[in-house]
C-alpha cells in the first residue's frame, strides 16, 4: 500500500520535485520532505512580496496601473495566507 501512495505522490508533483522524494521509503517521509520544501519557499515568497510592496514606487505609472500592481502584490500575499491590513495598503499608496 505504501508503494502505491508513493507512486501516486510522485505522479502528482512536477518532475523537478521528484529529486526531493526519491529516497523516501515511506509516504510520510516523502510528504514531510515536500512540506519542508514548500515552507521554505513560502517564507521566501512572503519576504519577497512584502519587500516589493514596501519598496514599490509609482514613478510615471498611471494611478490605475499602480493600484492594480499593489492589488496584485496583496493578492499574491493572500494566496499564501498573509493578510495585508488596509492601513498597510494606505501607507504604500
Amino acid at each position: 500500500m505504501a508503494r502505491k501512495v508513493l507512486h501516486w505522490l510522485s505522479l502528482s508533483i512536477s518532475d523537478s520535485m521528484l529529486g526531493h522524494i526519491q529516497d523516501a521509503l515511506l509516504p510520510k517521509e516523502a510528504w514531510d520532505s515536500l512540506v519542508k520544501l514548500f515552507a521554505v519557499n513560502t517564507n521566501l515568497r512572503k519576504l519577497q512580496w512584502k519587500t516589493e510592496l514596501n519598496t514599490f514606487e509609482k514613478g510615471k505609472m498611471p494611478v490605475n496601473e499602480y493600484a492594480l500592481k499593489i492589488k496584485g502584490i496583496c493578492e499574491s500575499l493572500a494566496s499564501i495566507s498573509v493578510i495585508v491590513e488596509d492601513d498597510d495598503k494606505v501607507e504604500v499608496c
